[in-house]
């Protein structure tokens, strides 16, 4: 018993360090003619809440103690990686850790007019709120189309380099078009003094396009690139990312994607172009909306209502 006393107390015991583990997607320009035919469409007003990515958490290492190193808990990596899809390339906070500059609009409520920080540019026939979306409806034209645009500003951002994120929903199959500017200088056209001017990435469902990046340069719309795509179907909630940034002092890059609300967010862009106009590089800008319709003066149709809800722009560094 002596004997087996003195072993036990010879004996001392230690932890083993503990193993790491790892941690934890020809709308309008003046070229060609478009064709519009009475089609009727429905409404449908469905909220949505897009949701957010967050990386994984950081490397943790430990300290000494009792003589002894020791981890004070399991090393965990950052995560999968990520591609520059759904993920903000420079997040939320410019260089130095200086919050950047962003322009929501939730559309809550329901409301006579679209709040406070819009107006109307030009050619609208109703812009209001329903039901926690952002309806907006042009009236016909016919010099040059029958556009309408509702603009806004964010005090202090300039929004030389941004992305923007918002969901929108068409009501009738084959008439409807809506696009969403940066850059804007708040013109609409060649119809205002100045001219507008911008950079739009356009949706549509009267021709099988679906999305295009475009600009306006002195109230001319024209288009940079609108490859094929899959098509828009009316009464459908879909979600689009636009983003632009200044490549260099003469070349901004544009890309866009579009996907039906609920589903994973794509990886791929579904349109991603360049553009060198003078007028349109290095300049900050605002925000703008249009609406389209194929319906001209003189036909008996009324133009349907485009929905527009969770819209956000991020400034990029």
């Amino acid at each position: 018993m002596a004997l087996l006393a003195l072993a036990l107390a010879a004996c001392s015991s230690e932890d083993d360090d503990p193993p790491p583990r790892d941690g934890g997607t020809a709308r309008r320009d003046a070229g060609p003619a478009r064709d519009a035919g009475p089609v009727d469409g429905g409404e449908a007003r469905d909220a949505g809440v897009d949701g957010g990515v967050t990386d994984a958490g950081d490397d943790r290492d430990g300290g000494e103690r009792d003589g002894g190193e020791r981890d004070a808990g399991p090393d965990r990596d950052a995560g999968p990686d990520r591609d520059a899809g759904p993920d903000r390339d420079g997040g939320p906070e410019r260089d130095g850790g200086v919050t950047a500059c962003t322009f929501a609009e939730p559309f809550t409520g329901s409301a006579a007019a679209w709040p406070g920080a819009w107006s109307v540019a030009g050619n609208i026939l109703v812009a209001d709120v329903v039901n926690g979306e952002g309806r907006a409806v042009p009236d016909k034209m016919a010099n040059p189309y029958s556009l309408g645009r509702l603009v806004a500003t964010a005090p202090g951002c300039a929004f030389v380099n941004a992305e923007v994120t918002f969901k929108f929903r068409f009501t009738e199959a084959g008439t409807q078009g809506l696009g969403l500017y940066l850059r804007s200088n708040g013109g609409f056209l060649d119809l205002t003094n100045p001219p507008g001017a911008g950079y739009v990435v356009f949706l549509e469902n009267f021709r099988d396009r679906a999305i295009g990046i475009w600009k306006e340069e002195q109230g001319v719309e024209i288009e940079l690139n609108i490859p094929t795509n899959a098509p828009i179907a009316p009464n459908v909630d879909y979600r689009v990312r636009f983003r632009m940034e200044q490549l260099d002092p003469t070349t901004t890059h544009l890309r866009a994607r579009y996907w039906v609300d609920g589903d994973p967010e794509p990886t791929l862009w579904s349109v991603d172009t360049t553009d060198s106009t003078a007028g349109l590089q290095n300049i900050g800008g605002g925000v703008a909306v249009d609406t389209y319709t194929t319906y001209m003066p003189g036909s008996p149709e009324t133009p349907a209502d485009a929905f527009i809800d969770d819209l956000v722009v991020v400034e990029l560094p």
